[in-house]
């Protein structure tokens, strides 16, 4: 089935479910009758995480609609707001292009001009605003012989959102060998990005960066950086978007200039 079909589905419910406070299943069995289709695994997803993220969707909905409130709109440009809003925050697959564009059809064949004319006017300023942000954020990791740490900078809010864990140490010993601190780094980023990371964040990612060395200096080395070093390098490729290195030295010299509002020094020699 191609994606446009499982989206006209995944509207179907939803719309359906404006009219009737009925379950997936009914509203399923309801749609196979009057359709003369299957519905795929696809739009009883979309279904599910609208019905499950409804307060925050349109509240997202309701911040987007200049100058009208949700229950002035209808039920067909809700129904594709929500579908498209899910997909925006909740697919990360999707590009948030694909999604408007699909949604702007889905509003012209089953609504009215002025419903597909509305969803565009929405979608264009959700785009501006929050989808896609003119992809503002940078990721950082840093795994230094210490602590597991986690960044992202919003350049457009000027604002970063960070996490991160000490490497335990066992009581009485005063540090760790390197195999130890690679490995307690390998366990403990997973479980950092699960905090750190939100829906809609690999959309709007325009870079990784990461602490690859001690300091910049020739031979410079400590194998519990490769631990972060690959983890960029990955999620760099995954999705497509720049990869730099720096030294661990040089972020905390970038972290104390950020702190005390001198960021334009970084523009100058040390």
């Amino acid at each position: 089935m191609k994606r446009h079909e499982a989206r006209e589905q995944a509207f179907f419910l939803i719309f359906e479910r404006t009219f009737q406070e009925a379950s997936l299943e009914e509203l399923v069995e309801s749609a196979q009758l009057a359709r003369d289709i299957t519905i795929c695994g696809f739009a009883q997803n979309v279904f599910h995480g609208v019905e499950k993220h409804g307060e925050e969707i349109d509240g997202m909905i309701e911040k987007h609609c200049i100058g009208w409130t949700k229950n002035r709109l209808s039920r067909v440009a809700v129904s594709v707001l929500r579908t498209a809003v899910y997909e925006m925050l909740y697919e990360e697959k999707i590009p948030v292009s694909v999604s408007i564009n699909e949604a702007v059809e889905i509003a012209k064949t089953y609504g009215s001009t002025e419903d597909a004319s509305f969803c565009q006017r929405c979608f264009r300023l959700r785009r501006q605003r929050i989808g896609e942000r003119a992809m503002n954020l940078a990721l950082g990791i840093d795994t230094s012989n210490y602590t597991t740490s986690l960044a992202l900078y919003d350049a457009q809010a000027h604002e970063i959102c960070q996490v991160k864990r000490l490497l335990p140490v066992k009581e009485g010993e005063k540090g760790l060998r390197q195999s130890d601190a690679v490995f307690h780094h390998v366990q403990q980023l997973p479980e950092l990005m699960d905090k750190l990371w939100k829906p809609g964040c690999g959309k709007a990612l325009s870079a990784v960066g990461v602490s690859a060395r001690p300091r910049d200096a020739e031979g410079s080395y400590m194998p519990c950086f490769t631990v972060g070093l690959t983890y960029a390098r990955l999620l760099s490729t995954a999705l497509e978007v720049p990869f730099y290195t720096f030294s661990h030295q040089a972020g905390h010299i970038a972290a104390a200039l950020y702190s005390s509002g001198s960021l334009s020094l970084l523009k100058q020699p040390f």
